[in-house]
């Protein structure tokens, strides 16, 4: 493909070889396909490393989901200085290596590879790509920072020196893992036991060992321990001299007079504050019995000071407050904000905040209820934007100050106040996620500080880069270009991921002048898929305001309208169609491409939560509503007399709600679902039952049934009779659909709700069907599994829901 392919050309979609003769999408299709992970460029703007994952097939193994993605990764490069398709970073394109770090000067990098049971670190050569493997298993970069670079030759890692798997990769791992040499030990008359404490008993169970903060020499390879303790997250500070590290502490002990977690957070274990001096290695505890929030660990520009946010003294974070603690002797101070109330992110708590010079920023709320971030300054809150610019979408550190961007408009802030920038109309640049989400780092050696806006224009769209060393930076972009992966602030040049209607996709280096080159693509076997029709259905929500669902429909009319299968979710408003429902998506089930490739219509719906009702009030009749909605505004699109369910998770309760409600449907499918509040109250979960030493599974069932998304708002003692009437299981004599049910046998909610529901239904002899798959968790993804999965959803489907022929193509799951 040219390089000087015109922008009208592009706006077209991706043009691909590919068979004239469309077909649907299958299951081999959805187990061969492929991803971009993350991308960076060197600080120098030299190198563009990003990481290529899959085919899902093409895994050596299934053991790490939910985060298997790491078995397929491998590594490509490209130079920027001259442009070309990708090529491995590493020789022979090992897999199962990911991305970390590059060194300030961009000459090396940090990586990670992944092999069974193993996870190690090593530096490649950015030019040479010759890497060197450490004997070093570092901790897993997924939500904290794990390493950082001190200088171009000396690498900062938090590391588990007995080599265990990073625990988001163990998840599924654990019991695998540890129940054999369990029953073995049993078998042959030893001890076999995990034991777990509360009240006076509460450190009763086996805690994890203590991590290393090394110093490695990526010249030689050779470290040196800086510190030992339960680290889990570090910053270095600007002039490189002191580390924050947060240290996990003790359990937290869940209390009678509050509901679990929601203000009160998700954290097992309370998170302690350690400040380390590089030069003398003194180790300071700055508030000893502060617990801090994670995400928030922020250096002034000057490394004088550090902001954190620590929770109330009851226990609630929205009643915390932001510390200022002093580098040189670890004293705290109290940072007072008259007037402003932090706003808390919840599951996870994040409060966030950054410097204006040596003046602390947080984003807090004044007594109007309105939001915004606020300079703390004097005695005084100030807010960083004029009233009339609303609160800021964006905010990150620039060479001088800050940079905002609030309603369509950009701003520069520096201590003398906010300036305009003369840009309309823009929104955020959809890209991947910061490294670590609400920290607003000032050492930063990539261009993650750039704030990167996009804009309409004419047939197509704009990127504009603000807050760069290098000037500010107007690149075009195609409709089809749709998220940035990374910038180069040098080059001016941007590397946008493209996808077409089939799920083609393509990394593309975009330059300022409208040229681009295509480095990488990804599923072109798609070229030959013809992906589901998309109707929008309007409808009023359980308020009467104005909601959005959306269906899905085959390709081409058939003779007569196909069956319906509804995708029902409680909670969520979806004003846009689901990413993770689109062509090239990986997703396992229910993957409404797939239905739709077997001739069925889908529609998913936005299912929200009537305003001071409970979960499941009414839930059939507004789910009812929504599809005689989509069949009043896609008259003909669908059959509205067979209609069938499919929910997972959540969904999988929303499915078993509703058959208990009406009998409307002809099928259901319940995957990985609860179905007994009482029972999913309290519950240790697979991974948490073989390993506690990360704390009892406890916090998160009963959190999760309390004050998360089944919301009963109390323990079940307190209010037994709200679990019972929001619990699908004590209204099993009402469900008269056939209901196939479906669980990972090592699924974090726990199989015995699946079991549950179907002994309910095999106790009155009703139809019923209950399939376990061993050594999957949360979702089935072993290739052999899903083709299982998906045979037998289909054969249910057809079978309860044929009523005469319709076009129904082969499957694709080798039944």
């Amino acid at each position: 493909m040219s390089p000087r392919r015109s922008l009208a050309a592009l706006a077209a979609g991706l043009v691909l070889a590919g068979p004239a003769q469309a077909r649907p999408f299958q299951v081999e299709d959805l187990l061969r396909l492929e991803s971009f992970g993350q991308a960076k460029v060197d600080p120098t703007g030299r190198w563009l490393v990003l990481e290529r994952r899959g085919p899902h097939l093409s895994a050596p193994s299934f053991h790490y989901e939910p985060n298997n993605a790491f078995a397929v990764d491998h590594l490509l490069k490209v130079d920027l200085e001259h442009p070309a398709t990708a090529r491995p970073l590493i020789a022979g394109d090992p897999v199962g290596v990911s991305l970390g770090a590059f060194s300030p000067d961009g000459r090396r990098l940090a990586v990670f590879r992944l092999r069974r049971h193993s996870w190690r670190l090593g530096i490649a050569q950015s030019g040479s790509g010759w890497v060197r493997w450490l004997a070093l298993t570092p901790d897993l970069p997924v939500e904290t920072r794990t390493l950082q670079w001190r200088s171009n030759r000396e690498l900062l890692a938090i590391v588990d020196p007995a080599g265990r798997l990073p625990r988001p990769l163990a998840l599924a791992d654990r019991p695998a893992e540890l129940d054999p040499p369990r029953w073995r030990a049993a078998d042959a008359g030893r001890p076999a036991f995990t034991a777990v404490g509360s009240g006076a008993f509460l450190g009763v169970r086996p805690h994890p060992g203590s991590r290393r903060l090394l110093s490695i020499d990526a010249a030689s390879g050779l470290s040196r321990i800086l510190a030992t303790g339960a680290f889990e997250d570090l910053e270095l500070s600007p002039d490189r001299r002191k580390v924050a590290l947060i240290v996990t502490g003790d359990d937290i002990p869940m209390r009678a007079d509050h509901p679990a977690q929601g203000p009160y957070g998700s954290a097992t274990r309370a998170r302690r504050l350690w400040l380390l001096d590089l030069a003398s290695g003194r180790l300071t505890r700055p508030c000893p019995s502060c617990d801090l929030a994670s995400h928030l660990l922020t250096w002034s520009p000057s490394s004088s000071h550090l902001l954190v946010f620590a929770r109330g003294a009851d226990g609630a974070w929205p009643h915390g407050q932001f510390l200022s603690v002093t580098a040189a002797d670890g004293a705290v101070r109290r940072i007072d904000t008259p007037g402003v109330t932090p706003l808390v992110q919840l599951r996870p708590e994040i409060a966030r905040g950054a410097w204006l010079g040596e003046d602390p920023v947080v984003l807090g709320r004044d007594p109007a209820g309105h939001g915004g971030w606020w300079r703390i300054a004097g005695e005084g809150a100030i807010p960083l934007l004029p009233a009339q610019a609303g609160a800021p979408d964006h905010l990150d550190p620039t060479p001088t100050g800050l940079l905002a961007v609030s309603g369509g408009q950009a701003w520069t802030i520096d201590a003398e106040g906010a300036h305009r920038l003369p840009v309309e109309g823009l929104t955020l640049a959809p890209r991947r996620l910061r490294f670590v989400e609400g920290r607003l780092a000032f050492n930063e050696t990539d261009a993650t500080s750039i704030v990167l806006a996009r804009r309409g224009h004419g047939d197509g769209d704009q990127l504009l880069a603000l807050g760069s060393p290098q000037g500010p930076a107007t690149i075009p972009l195609a409709p089809t270009e749709g998220r940035l992966l990374a910038y180069a602030p040098s080059r001016k040049m941007a590397v946008m991921l493209a996808t077409d209607r089939h799920g083609v996709a393509q990394v593309r280096l975009r330059g300022a002048d409208g040229q681009f080159r295509v480095v990488a693509t990804i599923n072109a076997r798609l070229a030959a898929i013809e992906p589901a029709r998309l109707v929008q259905i309007d409808h009023p929500g359980p308020d009467g305001a104005p909601l959005r669902s959306w269906l899905y429909l085959p390709p081409s009319t058939a003779s007569r309208p196909p069956p319906l299968v509804v995708l029902p979710y409680l909670g969520p408003r979806l004003d846009a169609p689901l990413e993770t429902q689109g062509p090239g998506y990986l997703l396992f089930a229910p993957n409404a491409q797939l239905l739709v490739g077997h001739g069925y219509a889908v529609l998913i719906p936005s299912l929200l939560r009537a305003p001071g009702k409970e979960p499941m009030d009414g839930l059939a009749e507004r789910l009812l509503a929504i599809v005689e909605a989509a069949a009043r505004e896609a008259p003909g699109a669908f059959d509205p007399q067979r209609l069938a369910l499919w929910g997972h998770s959540y969904g999988g309760y929303t499915v078993e709600a509703v058959i208990g409600q009406s009998d409307r449907f002809t099928a259901a499918i319940a995957s990985a679902g609860p179905s007994d509040l009482i029972g999913m109250w309290g519950t240790f979960g697979a991974t948490w039952r073989a390993d506690p030493t990360e704390g009892l599974g406890v916090s998160w069932s009963s959190g999760w049934t309390e004050t998360a998304q089944a919301d009963m708002g109390a323990p079940p003692w307190a209010d037994p009779q709200r679990y019972i009437r929001n619990s699908p299981i004590f209204f099993a004599d009402r469900i008269h659909t056939p209901l196939l049910i479906l669980h990972g046998h090592d699924d974090q909610l726990p199989i015995g709700q699946a079991e549950e529901m179907f002994s309910a239904l095999y106790r009155q002899n009703k139809d019923a069907e209950l399939v376990t798959y061993w050594g999957e968790g949360h979702f089935v993804a072993s290739p052999g599994n899903v083709r299982d999965l998906y045979g037998r959803v289909f054969r249910w489907l057809d079978e309860h829901l044929a009523g005469g022929p319709w076009p129904r193509p082969s499957c694709g799951c080798n039944d």
